[in-house]
């Protein structure tokens, strides 16, 4: 047997392990052991079989930061995460239009208070949970769920929900409905 048979690869065998080891020694970077180390990417992925994108942990086009679910076009379908400057915690759910329809948010203002909003492609139209007014406080106890019609800036079309009294600090319900002629029954008066 040819002895070059065997003096060809073990050579090139020890050659391209001292490199290794000459490469690894005068290096300053170590890599962390699996497992022990921070993974720091801007954005993961998740992709089926063909290398679509099904789902990211990263950043929404809205500039929210969550975990976000996408459909067979590649639009953003749902998104849980926390709101782009407030990091508040919001889970939100979109049509095929790209519109949010569904949003579960916490009041950033006041002490993480729950809001429900349903809406249509034009405009929300039911809202449940805490009612946040302009000038929010730590004493505001306004919940609500109210409805409001479609394709108008008019608000509650009809309503329920408990509030507190300014002058007195006592709490009450009302009930609000508008009708047909745009006459409004309030009760308390």
């Amino acid at each position: 047997m040819n002895m070059r048979f065997f003096v060809i690869p073990v050579t090139a065998f020890l050659a391209a392990l001292a490199g290794g080891v000459v490469s690894h020694l005068l290096t300053n970077e170590r890599l962390p052991e699996l497992g022990n180390g921070t993974i720091r990417p801007t954005r993961i992925e998740l992709v089926d079989e063909f290398g679509r994108i099904k789902a990211f942990i990263g950043t929404d086009r809205h500039g929210n930061t969550g975990l976000v679910f996408l459909d067979g076009q590649q639009r953003e379908r749902a998104v849980f995460g926390v709101e782009y400057g407030s990091y508040q915690p919001t889970l939100v759910m979109r049509g095929g239009d790209g519109g949010d329809r569904v949003i579960f948010r916490l009041s950033p203002r006041v002490d993480d208070r729950p809001t429900i909003l349903l809406r249509d492609h034009d405009s929300t139209r039911v809202q449940l949970g805490f009612d946040e007014n302009d000038a929010p406080g730590p004493k505001d106890e306004d919940w609500a769920i109210r409805f409001s019609p479609p394709h108008s800036s008019q608000h509650d079309l009809a309503a329920v929900g408990v509030q507190r009294d300014p002058h007195d600090d006592k709490m009450y319900g009302y009930v609000v409905a508008k009708n047909k002629d745009g006459q409004t029954w309030y009760e308390p008066k």
